[in-house]
């Protein structure tokens, strides 16, 4: 009975961190943030995270892909303890996502890689570097001075109530968003803006082609 409940538990979380995942449509800090705080103080589903974060990027639309790699960067940097269950995924996923995405995401896949040396190991690093190589040969690295999500607050408030970050942490995204009458969401719509304490009339960017391997 009791691992029997325990299975049950993990199951809930998977499905209601999925649910949260949803929203992550944007590179919204306000998002991220709320999304990184959930994973740090719910440490004990930090493999069923990693897990969902990982298998979202791989199956997402290309113009999807950004903002839950910003999410493993906030993550990382903000719950270092994420870093190892990260790493056996880390090159693969990102190697998939870069292949699909445009060139000016590519340059922003290239900034996130800038900024984790010493979070992951050097085997890992050189991996990663093999993969983005053809790019950063022709192209050469951007800037290292980028404007990655890394929440100034994060870990101040134990709170688990998200909804009351009713504010963005920083400058709103330039992606415009699609407004859509409240009365056309969904329940679960509603719902999951009411956890983020987005309005109810800011709704998504809607889907883009999938991506097709090379």
């Amino acid at each position: 009975m009791f691992n029997k409940s325990v299975s049950e538990d993990f199951e809930q979380a998977r499905k209601d961190f999925n649910y949260a995942l949803e929203e992550l449509v944007t590179p919204s800090q306000h998002i991220i943030g709320a999304l990184s705080m959930l994973c740090d103080e719910n440490s004990r589903y930090a493999t069923v995270y990693v897990e969902c974060i990982v298998k979202r990027i791989r199956k997402v639309d290309r113009d999807l892909k950004l903002p839950s790699i910003y999410l493993i960067d906030s993550v990382i940097k903000n719950a270092p303890h994420y870093r190892k269950l990260f790493e056996p995924e880390i090159v693969s996923v990102m190697g998939e996502a870069y292949r699909c995405v445009d060139e000016r995401t590519k340059l922003l896949i290239l900034k996130v890689r800038q900024t984790w040396n010493g979070i992951f190991s050097a085997d890992i690093l050189n991996r990663l570097d093999a993969v983005l190589r053809p790019h950063t040969a022709k192209n050469g690295l951007p800037s290292s001075k980028s404007s990655i999500y890394i929440n100034p607050d994060f870990g101040k408030s134990s709170t688990r109530n998200f909804d009351r970050l009713s504010r963005p942490l920083g400058p709103p995204s330039t992606r415009q968003a699609h407004k859509i009458s409240p009365s056309r969401l969904s329940k679960k719509e509603r719902d999951t803006r009411h956890f983020f304490g987005i309005p109810l009339e800011a709704a998504g960017a809607g889907r883009s082609a999938p991506c097709r391997q090379r």
